[in-house]
C-alpha cells in the first residue's frame, strides 16, 4: 500500500509542476497516470488507509486547482478568439470601403 501512496504523491507533485508551467500535454498524460494509480489504490485498499486517504485528498485539491486554471485558460482563449474574429471582420470592412 505504501508504494501506491508514494506513486500518488509523486504524480500529484508532477501534476502541480505541469500546472505551474501550463504544460497541458504533460497534464493530459499525468491525468491518465493518476486515474490508473487511483484504480490500483482502490483495488489494493478495501478499508480506509489513513495515508491513502490523505494522499487522495491532496490529489483532489490539486485537481480543483487544475480545474480552476483550465477554466481560466479557456476563458482567456475565448476572449482572444473573439478579438481576433472582430479584427478580421473590421479588416474585411476596411478592405471593402478602403
Amino acid at each position: 500500500m505504501a508504494t501506491i501512496v508514494v506513486r500518488i504523491n509523486q504524480l500529484r507533485g508532477q501534476l502541480e509542476q505541469a500546472l505551474v508551467e501550463q504544460d497541458w500535454e504533460a497534464i493530459g498524460r499525468l491525468d491518465l497516470d493518476c486515474r490508473l494509480a487511483v484504480d490500483v489504490a482502490m483495488q489494493e485498499a478495501p478499508g480506509g488507509e489513513t495515508e491513502l486517504t490523505f494522499a487522495l485528498q491532496n490529489l483532489l485539491k490539486t485537481y480543483k486547482a487544475l480545474i480552476a486554471a483550465t477554466t481560466a485558460e479557456r476563458s482567456a482563449i475565448a476572449v482572444e478568439l473573439t478579438q481576433a474574429q472582430r479584427a478580421d471582420k473590421a479588416a474585411k470592412v476596411y478592405q471593402l470601403f478602403g
